[in-house]
């Protein structure tokens, strides 16, 4: 997993910090190794090298996006 987070404060004024974060998990085989995939562009593969992954983004930890590609 790999979490990048960023916390600013504006110098003008007294407001609280605000904190962004993006969280990438890895969550394994997309498929079975003799599952074939067909991309839209004509690309084939296989699952073999395929790995789930769940992006996350989100501000004072309120979620404003999330996704599940491989």
């Amino acid at each position: 997993m790999a979490k990048l987070e960023y916390s600013y404060r504006k110098t003008d004024d007294d407001t609280p910090v605000s904190l962004e974060r993006i969280e990438v998990r890895p969550w394994g085989l997309g498929g079975r190794s003799d599952q074939r995939f067909a991309i839209g562009s004509g690309s084939n593969s296989t699952a073999t090298s395929t790995i789930w992954l769940e992006i996350s983004y989100s501000v004072n930890e309120v979620q404003f996006f999330h996704t599940r590609n491989f």
